[in-house]
């Protein structure tokens, strides 16, 4: 959703994209697919700090993340390190 903006902040239109998603593809990646889940990101490359803070643990001991990433373990990195 976005919300159009004049210059004294006052709404003056939006619009709303509608996005298809595949309900298997939600659920669960196919074998040669990626997990781009953020909470996979979240489990594997937060700081000890933000991680400790969310009591978040290694992907493989949740179930959403461990049905087969076998693609992620090789991910490299591409995005920018989070600030603490």
């Amino acid at each position: 959703m976005e919300v159009h903006f004049d210059e004294e902040y006052t709404i003056v239109g939006g619009n709303i994209t509608y996005y298809l998603f595949e309900k298997t593809r939600v659920c669960v990646q196919s074998t040669d697919e990626k997990n781009f889940h953020i909470f996979y990101y979240l489990c594997v490359d937060a700081s000890a700090r933000i991680r400790k803070s969310l009591q978040l643990n290694s992907p493989d001991t949740y179930h959403y993340l461990n049905q087969d990433c076998s693609q992620t373990k090789q991910l490299t990195k591409s995005y920018p390190q989070d600030t603490d």
